[in-house]
């Protein structure tokens, strides 16, 4: 049985896609929003302001098919408040009936701090996020988050980008069912971006690299999570979207099994 959530991972892309081919013809090699702090195309209407946010893919693999979601939209014109949304989904695609194994809802609330662009440092300050899986009973997994992120961008020559982003939190609820969720989810998490390094040969390029801690410590960043994300598409304009190829290791790529410790290979498309 298909999850609803497939409802909203449709409107999702195409609204993102949207975005992304609309701003392409007046810049070839956008910033990607890859690093949170990175300003990105956006979606304009009277009634509505979105921006790309967490990266927005379409992963098939093993061990299974890995789908995200994710914007921001500001709630108050110039008043630097936003409202965040990212949603995770692992789907069993080729088995029976093609399951959801897991659906992630990841609402924010954080209010942005930029330093301008002589320094270039942006601060988020998280007041609430939220994660959970929307299940119930055993398999109800869910945290609630206060944060701070610093990132920054740093330009080299005309077109290559290379970007940092960390981010430091405080668990302020913990679901009774993942008490030791931060043993696999840590305190912290750090991205690493490089990106339009092969233009113009390349019309999008970029590689991201993410890593959260673990442990009983929570800060021990080889006990956490690992992921490797690459971008790529050709500047001939023949295919629409950028291809994306995925590495992850470690816990807790999503909330429900997220004491299993596996390795995730995926490729497809991103948005």
């Amino acid at each position: 049985m298909k999850h609803p959530a497939c409802h909203l991972f449709i409107l999702g892309s195409f609204l993102l896609g949207f975005a992304g081919a609309s701003s392409s013809a007046a810049e070839p090699s956008p910033t990607p929003a890859l690093v949170a702090g990175a300003d990105a195309p956006a979606i304009e209407h009277e009634w509505i302001h979105l921006e790309r946010y967490k990266p927005t893919y379409f992963l098939i693999g093993k061990p299974d098919t890995k789908v995200q979601i994710s914007f921001k939209a500001e709630l108050l014109k110039g008043a630097d408040l936003y409202l965040g949304y990212t949603q995770l989904m692992l789907w069993d695609l080729f088995r029976e009936s093609s399951p959801f194994t897991d659906v992630n809802y990841n609402p924010e609330l954080f209010y942005r701090i930029s330093t301008g662009p002589a320094r270039g440092y942006i601060f988020d300050l998280g007041f609430f996020e939220h994660e959970s899986n929307g299940q119930d009973g055993e398999n109800s997994r869910g945290w609630n988050r206060s944060y701070i992120r610093v990132s920054k961008n740093y330009r080299y020559g005309q077109s290559t980008i290379a970007g940092w982003s960390l981010k430091f939190w405080v668990v302020t609820h913990l679901e009774a069912t993942n008490p030791d969720l931060p043993n696999y989810r840590g305190l912290y998490e750090v991205q690493l971006i490089l990106s339009s390094f092969l233009a113009p040969v390349l019309d999008v390029d970029d590689v991201l690299f993410r890593l959260y801690p673990g442990g009983h410590s929570r800060v021990n960043p080889f006990e956490g999570g690992q992921e490797l994300t690459l971008r790529g598409k050709y500047s001939a304009r023949k295919l629409l979207l950028p291809v994306a190829f995925q590495i992850f290791h470690g816990y807790a790529e999503s909330l429900l099994h997220y004491s299993d410790e596996y390795w995730g290979v995926r490729i497809g498309l991103s948005f």
